[in-house]
């Protein structure tokens, strides 16, 4: 699911919750998924220096789990589906996005 948001460019709010309940919202992309720097997303597509907002998290030893929207309000605010990514640190990253696709 990380690679298909980030090679179709889906827009997501990637919403993290900090061990201590400290809260970061972001509107924008999955920019990449490494070793090195983790999952991140950025405010606009392209390099993460250039973006006005950035988060970036570890995924070595999460575990992953889907949702969907428990209402059509609900799903009209955030999207149809989120990804929840549930760190060792006991932090949350929680990303929601509309996966099934519009009416044409």
């Amino acid at each position: 699911m990380l690679t298909a948001l980030l090679n179709d460019s889906t827009p997501v709010l990637a919403v993290l919750i900090s061990a201590s309940h400290d809260l970061t919202k972001v509107y924008g992309f999955v920019d990449s998924i490494t070793e090195e720097a983790g999952l991140v997303v950025c405010t606009s597509q392209g390099t993460p220096s250039m973006s006005s907002a950035v988060v970036s998290v570890s995924i070595e030893d999460c575990k992953f789990s889907m949702g969907t929207a428990p209402d059509e309000a609900a799903e009209l605010k955030y999207g149809d589906t989120s990804l929840h990514v549930h760190l060792p640190s006991g932090a949350r990253l929680t990303l929601f996005f509309t996966a099934k696709p519009s009416p044409k």
